[in-house]
């Protein structure tokens, strides 16, 4: 890292400036919202059979209701007036998600089932799912959020992603832009 800097030592600062602008106790409770919605959907269409297979079906209904949930997550992140670009909450969600999978969800109702760990975590579904969270909060991001974002905070992020001899080179409009 430069200057204790440590977006200067990731490649992907974008992201992590995102994440570093996370408003954490926001994000841990929608994405919560969003975990239990979705265990609870999960669990319920057991409890409802229509197909042959239920495990079949069970994911049929998870992968219908994650964007409703994820959306609602975003709702629940947003209304506090933040701007967190919507992959970097998707992300975060997931990533807190698979956290509770690992600590409930896996533990409490798939080991009993003989579905192990490695079975839950490997199985494409589960990484379908992820990218079913990231799409539907960027698309909530781009369509409820970012329309209202300040001009500034954008001038503000790509001054981020700049080099120091980016910015030099820029010209005098630009640069006043960057102040």
């Amino acid at each position: 890292p430069k200057d204790g800097d440590l977006r200067s030592f990731f490649p992907h600062r974008l992201l992590v400036q995102s994440v570093m602008e996370l408003n954490v106790p926001r994000a841990v409770a929608s994405s919560l919202v969003f975990w239990v919605g979705g265990v609870a959907f999960f669990l319920a269409s057991f409890a409802v059979p229509l197909m042959a297979d239920a495990e079949l079906q069970a994911n049929v209904v998870l992968f219908i209701v994650v964007p409703p949930l994820a959306v609602l997550g975003a709702w629940c992140y947003y209304r506090g007036g933040q701007s967190t670009p919507g992959y970097a909450l998707g992300a975060v969600m997931f990533a807190i998600g698979g956290t509770m999978d690992a600590l409930v969800t896996v533990p409490v109702f798939m080991l009993p089932t003989g579905i192990t760990y490695f079975e839950f975590y490997a199985d494409p579904k589960f990484w379908l799912v992820g990218l079913e969270i990231i799409a539907a909060n960027t698309a909530y991001w781009c369509l409820a959020v970012k329309p209202r974002r300040p001009s500034s905070q954008v001038v503000e992020r790509q001054t981020l992603l700049l080099t120091k001899p980016q910015q030099q080179a820029a010209t005098p409009q630009q640069q006043q832009q960057l102040k």
